[in-house]
This record gives structure tokens, sequence and C-alpha cells, in this order.
């Protein structure tokens, strides 16, 4: 008999409990001829904990206290890049190659689930959600491992995902192994290219007066894809003044970019906010008189032994940019599709 002890599943994502499992397959030890990596070790999240008890066992025996010996937990699997192939996607749906993942993006399949004792278990582990669509994604330390797709192992379909591929070169945008993105937030368009395809292609325009990029980047938005945005500025208190400040124009008037030095999250959610200010403002509606910190900063509950706590966020990178000249001209990107600045 088992008695259920806790259901992950029933708490707050942010507080399920993943660990790590040493693959049965591989030897360790200090006669091991082979060191397992950070990689290949195997993680799942924990969905519940049993403990079996004994039916003639008192509760009011001594021993009820004790440390239970023979614990075991369901387990759901998170996959690697390296376990892909055996993930069960059959092969005129798969469509998607190992190297669309990145080297520590894992795959979860909350269908497919295995009884494991917990003596087996290496540790814990954090593994983080990523979603590209989120312009207020936290950011994702280095060296962590993350997930932005859910996999049907029983159903055989993607519940999540999988990643996007984007770009002239049909790439998927990796967390850290990627270089330096540009996004079109064009109606019709809404999509990220690498700088260095851009460049390789040719998709640059030319101007003497960076001022012309920078009103083009300005009044570049989808209306329509600024829902939440529309509404958070609606909320704001606002100033008596329409006149634009300078801060606030610098977040606005320069490329989305994302990847390299410029982070997971680049600058889209700073920059889409500051456009829309700005787009009031040309409309004569007061500056909310703390767009800096909306701009760049967002707040959300931080739990604290118990206690509830707010913690000021960054939303994005705000990389000083400066775009390539040569003799007279500055060069800007254009997007392959809309043939526009970006």
């Amino acid at each position: 008999m088992y008695l259920l002890f806790i259901k992950a599943s029933m708490r707050a994502e942010s507080e399920t409990l993943s660990v790590v499992v040493v693959p049965s397959s591989k030897a360790i030890g200090k006669r091991s001829r082979h060191e397992l990596t950070e990689i290949e070790l195997w993680r799942g999240r924990i969905l519940e904990i049993r403990i079996p008890t004994s039916r003639t066992r008192s509760r009011n025996d001594n021993q009820a206290n004790e440390q239970p010996k023979d614990v075991w937990v369901i387990v759901a699997w998170y996959y690697s890049p390296l376990t892909y192939k055996t993930m069960g996607v059959p092969t005129d749906q798969r469509g998607y190659r190992k190297g669309d993942f990145g080297k520590r993006e894992l795959i979860f399949t909350p269908t497919h689930t295995d009884p494991v004792h917990i003596d087996t278990l290496n540790g814990t582990e954090a593994i983080l959600d990523y979603d590209e669509k989120d312009y207020d994604q936290d950011d994702i330390p280095e060296e962590a491992f993350y997930k932005r797709s859910v996999y049907d192992t029983v159903h055989q379909i993607w519940e999540d995902g999988p990643p996007t591929r984007e770009c002239i070169c049909k790439q998927t945008f990796k967390v850290y192994d990627d270089q330096e993105m540009h996004y079109c937030p064009r109606a019709g368009c809404h999509k990220w290219y690498h700088e260095a395809c851009l460049e390789k292609h040719d998709f640059m325009i030319r101007e003497r007066a960076l001022r012309k990029f920078e009103d083009e980047w300005e009044a570049t938005f989808d209306e329509e894809w600024l829902g939440d945005i529309k509404e958070e500025v609606d909320a704001l208190p606002r100033g008596n003044s329409i006149e634009i400040p300078k801060r606030l124009e610098s977040y606005a008037r320069r490329p989305i970019m994302k990847g390299g030095k410029h982070g997971v999250n680049g600058n889209a959610a700073a920059t889409f906010r500051a456009r829309w200010i700005i787009h009031q403002a040309r409309k004569e509606v007061p500056i909310p008189d703390k767009y800096k910190d909306f701009c760049k900063y967002k707040r959300r509950s931080k739990s604290n032994g118990g206690a509830q706590a707010k913690e000021r966020v960054r939303r994005s990178t705000m990389v000083h940019f400066e775009p390539y000249k040569q003799g007279p001209f500055l060069y800007c990107f254009i997007c392959p599709s809309c043939k526009k600045a970006i």
C-alpha cells in the first residue's frame, strides 16, 4: 500500500521540484572509465512522493516519527537533445532536428512517467521556463537548463512548441548559444533575423542622418500586439507634460535586438513601452511620471519564508547601439519581408 505524501503537480509552477537522476546505463564511481557530463544526467519533475506504510502499524507506533527508508517518487521526464530521437515523435511529424534545440534545452514530457526510488536521485535542478513570445520573459542565467517545449508521448502531439525557426537561414534561437538578432515588429512580419545573415545577404540601407532611421524605429510597432502594454500604460499616474524626455526617446529610437550582448530578452519590452508612450504623447496624452521605471522594470511577487515581498526585475537590456558607418553614410538593416528598417 502507498500513502500519498505530496502532489507537486498541484503546486504553483515555480514551486515544482525537478530532480537529477544518474542514468543506469553509465558506470559511476572510482573505477568508471566515463565521467558523466551535466548534459548526460537525466532530469525529471516530481509529480508525487509515495511512502509505503504497513497495514498493521499503529499511528501511535514509536517508529512513526522515524525517517521513512523506502520512499518512491513518480517522475515525469525531461528529454535533452541527446535523447530527442528516443522521444517517440513520428517520422512524418518530426520535421524538427536535434539542432533546433539548445545544448542546455530540455523538452518536458508530462505523459512519460516512471516510479523512481529516492536513493537513485542525484540532486535537485532548477529548470527554467522560456517563452520566446513573451517580451517580459525573465532572464535565464548562463549554464541554466531551460524548457520551452512540451510533448505528449501518448497522443504524439506537441502541447507547446517546438521552437520556431526564424530568419533566412531557418534556424531556431538558442539561449546563450546564439548570435545577435534583429526583430521586425510590423503587422504581417513579427520575425527575428540574425545580424550576420542580414549582412551576408545585403539587407541594408544607408542614410546620411541617423534621425531618419530613428524616426522609423520609433513609429514601428503592431498595435494589435500591444494589448497588455496599452492597459498598463492607461493605468499609470499621468504627469502634466506632453514634452518627450530625451531618456524616453533613447529607449524608443533604436532597433529591437536580442542574443549576444543583448541577452535572452533583448530590449523588446522596454522599447515597445517607450514607443507606445511616445505615440500617445504625440496625440497630446501626458507622459506618465514614472515612465523610466515602467519601461525598464517590472514587479513580481517573491516568496520569502512564507511572506510575500515585491522585487524589481529588469525587463530587458538596453545596450548602447551604434549603427555601422562608412564614409558619410550610416547603415541600417532592413526586414527581408517588408523591406523596411529594423
